[in-house]
């Protein structure tokens, strides 16, 4: 089982979502930057090119985003084995 992780460290902003791809990730990416833009940048206007944007977003040493690829399967297994039949049961 794979996830995209996203992890977003903008000033005392720490983040972490998980995602189904790259492509969903990256929309999260551009979202935030776009929401944070201007208390960014100020008056600069943002570049058209996404990738540009980050980069320009990010350029602060303290900051940064990492997209992700990760393994799941083992936290999967490890829930199939914690979901048997001893385990309480939360009303859905």
């Amino acid at each position: 089982m794979k996830a995209t992780v996203l992890i977003i460290n903008y000033g005392d902003h720490e983040e972490i979502t998980i995602h189904e791809n790259d492509g969903v990730a990256w929309t999260k990416l551009i979202l935030f930057v776009n929401e944070n833009w201007s208390a960014s940048q100020g008056v600069v206007s943002p570049p058209a090119d996404e990738a540009e944007r980050a980069r320009m977003f990010f350029a602060r040493d303290r900051d940064s985003y990492v997209i992700a690829e990760v393994d799941l399967s083992d936290v999967a297994d490890a829930l199939a084995v914690a979901d048997g039949p001893s385990r309480p049961q939360c009303p859905r």
